[in-house]
């Protein structure tokens, strides 16, 4: 499963982002003037670029790629209602797009992320999970999309694929 999900999980974020990127154009050219402004990025430079990496992240909030885990409940009423030995799966879908979490929650903003109001790596919505079982891959990954985009970005203008 480790080599599904860093492969595919990876892949499919690219697409929405390219596709969501494509049909907003003033988003696209924010990315591309943060990835215009350093040539040829270092390590350190791919990932201090909030914008991109708000690119990341606003994707995986309006396109949940990964659903699970469930999460079993360990007391009675951790969830008003939810018995306790209780498996739970939350819909990050949903999460994603609560508009008490997320003001305009359909709108796709890379800057979300870079004024920080929702934490380094989308706490409210836990793309890559969160605690001690994280994602093993969301350093790579995060970095791995932030280099495509930087590279796609500086090199083509994105257009939707329809009318």
């Amino acid at each position: 499963s480790l080599l599904i999900a860093g492969h595919e999980t990876s892949s499919n974020t690219a697409c929405w982002i390219l596709h969501l990127l494509a049909t907003n154009p003033e988003q696209q050219a924010k990315c591309r003037a943060e990835a215009d402004a350093t040539p040829t990025p270092s390590y350190k430079d791919l990932v201090a670029m909030t914008t991109l990496v708000g690119a990341v992240y606003e994707t995986l909030r309006l396109y949940t790629i990964i659903v699970g885990p469930a999460k079993k409940m360990t007391r009675d009423d951790q969830i008003p209602g939810v018995p306790k030995h209780t498996y739970v799966l939350p819909n990050k879908t949903v999460m994603g797009r609560c508009p008490m979490q997320f003001p305009s929650p359909e709108k796709f903003d890379c800057s979300r992320y870079g004024k920080g109001q929702h934490g380094k790596m989308g706490e409210p919505h836990c793309p890559f999970g969160a605690g001690p079982r994280i994602c093993v891959g969301y350093a790579l990954a995060q970095l791995e999309l932030v280099a495509l985009l930087h590279a796609v970005l500086r090199r083509y203008e994105l257009f939707p694929a329809g009318p």
